[in-house]
């Protein structure tokens, strides 16, 4: 959750986006597009740390082709990066 917020805090200050986090329970794309549906002008930030999740995760997501901009952000976990830098 630590990461998650230090990306955003880190989008704001070098993209200028402003951004809103949310927990949201229940069914993934139907929270989302709830959500995303009460305003205009929106665009969903999506953040994963498995390169390999990128084609599947989200397949039911951008299959509804929801109307709004869509953006994958992909920052491999910390493990992931400490096993990388100790080989």
């Amino acid at each position: 959750m630590r990461a998650l917020l230090d990306a955003r805090s880190e989008a704001q200050e070098h993209h200028n986006l402003e951004m809103r986090t949310e927990l949201a329970i229940g069914e993934t794309v139907a929270e989302l597009t709830r959500n995303l549906s009460t305003g205009a002008s929106q665009m969903l930030v999506l953040g994963i740390t498995d390169i390999t999740e990128g084609a599947t995760a989200y397949r039911s997501l951008l299959a509804a082709q929801p109307g709004w901009p869509v953006l994958l952000v992909y920052r491999p976990s910390e493990s992931r990066v400490q096993a990388e830098a100790a080989a």
